[in-house]
């Protein structure tokens, strides 16, 4: 059985939630903004909440931006891997083209050499080799990691910037951001 954690930014309030055990908890802040969602989603994870009783993994976390205008569209960041303290959030934009990419995307034919046995994704298989150097306190995979948060927040940054001024005629800019990033990601790790 899997499940995922996910998180909603509206521009007035911000409301984290599990699915798991229905509502874990709710954020009310003043001026918040999409980097404290998502350290609140990492924050439920490190708490022990997104464990179940039984231990299943968290196959992704999520966060949807749901902008003040109707003009702009919605901003959906996933890790696409378990473990939202230990991965990268990707930007996903519904746009004329849009395409999630091959990290993320499981062959559509019984091609054994093309997919590995358990059914796992490009970006999967790699975050969970990256977990593993993780436990066994590989400097390089901190470094990683840290690499990664610092990846995100401009990623963050960039997103926003492009949804204040977004031009659904011109939606070339994000209908592959999400690929791209998971792309960045594999290659880092």
């Amino acid at each position: 059985m899997a499940y995922s954690s996910s998180a909603v930014r509206e521009a007035k309030e911000s409301f984290v939630l599990h699915y798991d055990n229905l509502v874990n908890g709710l954020q009310k802040r003043g001026n918040i903004c999409s980097k404290d969602v998502l350290e609140a989603v990492r924050m439920i994870e490190v708490g022990g909440l997104c464990s179940s009783p039984e231990k299943y993994i968290p196959v992704s976390s999520q966060m949807s931006v749901l902008p003040a205008s109707s003009d702009s569209p919605c901003c959906h960041w996933f890790t696409a891997t378990p473990f939202p303290s230990k991965s990268l959030f990707k930007p996903f934009i519904f746009c004329k083209n849009a395409s999630v990419g091959n990290e993320v995307t499981f062959p559509t034919h019984l091609d054994h050499s093309a997919a590995k046995s358990d059914g796992e994704h490009a970006l999967y298989t790699a975050h969970r080799e990256f977990l593993e150097r993780l436990k066994q306190q590989d400097a390089k995979a901190d470094h990683v990691l840290q690499q990664l948060r610092e990846l995100e927040a401009n990623c963050l940054q960039d997103v926003d910037d492009i949804m204040q001024n977004y031009d659904p005629s011109d939606s070339s800019k994000v209908s592959a951001i999400f690929s791209h990033i998971a792309n960045l990601e594999v290659n880092f790790y």
